[in-house]
């Protein structure tokens, strides 16, 4: 998201209390790529060990992606 947003727009975020708007992407990002490595550094099916070792990991992504969705909405709800 952040590849989009000027720096002036960033800081503005930040400033107004909206700065998970921009970080909760990035943890995505980085848990995602950390289950991409784990994926791909195995061979053959998915296993439920396999499953097990993601666990952790999907869960930290659904969390952040259930609080990014009430922050994206704040902003509009404040405008009103």
């Amino acid at each position: 998201m952040d590849t989009e947003l000027l720096a002036i727009e960033q800081w503005t975020f930040r400033l107004i209390g909206f700065g998970a708007v921009i970080d909760l992407p990035h943890k995505d990002i980085s848990e995602l790529r950390h289950m991409r490595d784990i994926v791909q550094s195995g061979s053959g099916p998915i296993t439920p060990e396999l499953i097990t070792q993601l666990r952790p990991d999907m869960a930290a992504v659904m969390d952040n992606s259930n609080k990014l969705g009430g922050w994206s909405a704040r902003p509009w709800a404040s405008s009103r």
